[in-house]
């Protein structure tokens, strides 16, 4: 294969990358106030928009109209449980209202029972509830400690794409029966062109449905991006050569994958975590793993003086840098009474994180729900090579939330 070949067909894609992009600034679509906030692919704060619109006593002052279309839209989901749709059609809207990350007690494990549940609409006689899923992954026995809680009410699991949850968060629960799958990609975008129509004269909500609309399509690859990936694939099958070089550069994918993560991983460890590091004066461990991209590796900070027995870790989640999380943990031994009550310290510092009373050793996550790893979750770090303008906005928030941990550390554990 001749590489100037391939340098054509990089240099076509280049132009029709730069024709979509200013399609994108004509149309104004990249304009969108959840991007600019950080609030794209925050769970809580999508729960939060659905709740309100589906809240009869939201302040849309819609009433039970965005409730009624939502019901429409997913009752007939439940193909193999005829009950469950004569409820939602009886389900009695104007004597709703909606409970957001309603509390259903300590989780536990073993018994299968507590948590929280994102989205609940309840009337003095039947609730709805919704498990809302972006980026997180499934808790233990989840839908299986909703379905105890709720008993026999519908139960929507929501993704962006109608994934099945997990067989562990499942267990013997039947699709269609005892919970439906919905999906951001067709069901909520349904939805939101419906309210859109039926706001033709209310400017300010109508706007704010289009531009909640806009976000959800990009989230589920369905804006002017699309369109682009179209003309990439016609260009590539429109001759030989073409095809070739793109067959060339597939053929090196994994390669020049693996290559791009640990570049990236480097320039992560020495021009953020190392500076994080210094300013709190800890030490750092990188994992085995790390630099390859591999699925849950991470680094540890630790210092005995400042932390004692205790460590903060860093942990992607997925391979190629993924979903990070965040976890104070016990260095090496088994949590006591002390250690326990440290993390219901943390949960009062933190929004939104996770006690771990179920691990050995984690007393205190934040994963991708919790509002405090706002502005992680939008930088893509395995193109941070690319991208080295956001190191600085990286060093600020972690070092904000490992100052948080310290801090708690210092005032509260002796």
């Amino acid at each position: 294969m001749e590489i100037n070949l391939i340098e054509n067909l990089l240099e076509k894609a280049l132009i029709i990358k730069r024709k979509n992009a200013d399609i994108e600034e004509y149309t104004g679509e990249n304009f969108n106030i959840f991007n600019i906030l950080n609030l794209n692919n925050k769970e809580l704060i999508h729960s939060a928009f659905i709740g309100n619109l589906l809240n009869v006593q939201g302040n849309h002052g819609q009433k039970d109209l965005f409730l009624k279309l939502f019901i429409a839209e997913i009752k007939n989901l439940f193909f193999e449980n005829d009950q469950k749709i004569l409820l939602l059609n009886n389900f009695e809207t104007l004597n709703s209202y909606v409970k957001i990350e309603e509390y259903l007690g300590l989780v536990n494990y073993e018994s299968e029972e507590g948590g929280r549940a994102d989205i609940v609409i309840k009337n003095n006689k039947h609730q709805l509830v919704i498990e809302n899923k972006i980026y997180a992954l499934d808790q233990p026995s989840q839908l299986i400690r909703y379905k105890k809680y709720y008993s026999n009410s519908p139960i929507l699991y929501l993704t962006l794409n109608g994934d099945i949850p997990s067989n562990n968060s499942q267990k013997d629960l039947i699709n269609g029966n005892d919970f439906i799958c919905i999906s951001y990609k067709n069901n909520i975008i349904n939805w939101i062109e419906k309210c859109i129509k039926e706001m033709a004269n209310k400017p300010i909500i109508r706007e704010t449905l289009n531009q909640y609309l806009t976000l959800i399509k990009q989230l589920t690859n369905q804006t002017t991006n699309n369109k682009m990936e179209q003309e990439l694939t016609d260009l590539i099958l429109s001759n030989e050569n073409n095809y070739n070089a793109f067959k060339a550069l597939l053929q090196n994918q994994n390669d020049i994958t693996s290559k791009l993560v640990h570049d990236s991983s480097e320039i992560f460890i020495e021009k953020v975590l190392n500076v994080v590091a210094q300013r709190n004066a800890l030490d750092l461990k990188i994992d085995d793993g790390f630099f390859q991209g591999k699925k849950q590796t991470g680094v540890t900070f630790y210092n005995a003086d400042i932390l004692k027995d205790l460590c903060i870790e860093i942990e992607f989640q997925e391979s190629g840098l993924k979903l990070p999380a965040i976890a104070c943990s016990v260095n090496q031994i088994k949590k006591s009474q002390k250690h326990e009550n440290l993390a219901f310290k943390f949960q009062k510092s933190f929004s939104n994180g996770e006690v771990e009373s179920s691990h050995d050793r984690f007393l205190f996550s934040l994963y991708t729900k919790s509002s405090d790893m706002l502005g992680i979750h939008n930088i893509d770090l395995q193109e941070l090579k690319f991208n080295q303008n956001q190191i600085p906005d990286l060093i600020e928030i972690y070092d904000s939330i490992i100052d948080r941990f310290l801090s708690v550390i210092k005032n509260e554990y002796n």
